[in-house]
């Protein structure tokens, strides 16, 4: 799964040649025709390899199970996904990726300079803030150093 295809989020696909890259139909679509949707166009050099992609169209269950769903967080690009992690013994965990960059865009509803469209992001950061508010899931923004600094590492749990 690639949250995007900009170049920090899938610049590394090719080291993984027998692996199923789940991406949201309007983001391989605007990234395989460079112009095509204004303010985007991410480098072909970066995603465009001889892999498996497969298009789906907005929320997916990975596994049909509940427990790994991708959900449709558009804004910063065209097709922007997030990942939902369900175990069942905590809160739920969502991978926001650039849907939110740090505590502070979804805290005080201030969103990025790196975006496709201000009120789609705007839309989307309102799902993850009900998942984290309403939900009480954990969230782990994109580029959030402050938020990377308390996260425990592996093998610790991190909820």
């Amino acid at each position: 799964m690639n949250s995007h295809l900009h170049f920090d989020h899938c610049g590394g696909n090719e080291f993984f040649p027998r692996a199923t890259f789940l991406v949201q139909r309007p983001e391989l679509e605007a990234a395989r025709r460079p112009g095509f949707v204004p303010g985007y166009s991410p480098s072909p050099m970066d995603f465009e390899h001889a892999l498996e992609y497969r298009m789906i169209d907005g929320e997916h269950d990975v596994f049909g199970d509940g427990a790994v769903v991708l959900i449709p967080t558009y804004g910063h690009t065209p097709g922007h996904q997030s990942l939902v992690v369900r175990d069942g013994r905590g809160p739920q965990l969502v991978c926001a990726a650039d849907a939110c960059y740090t505590r502070e865009n979804m805290d005080r509803d201030v969103l990025p300079d790196v975006l496709w469209n201000p009120s789609v992001m705007r839309d989307s950061l309102a799902t993850l803030r009900k998942l984290r508010d309403r939900a009480g899931a954990t969230m782990f923004c994109g580029h959030d150093p402050a938020q990377w600094a308390v996260t425990p590492r592996a093998p610790a749990p991190v909820a």
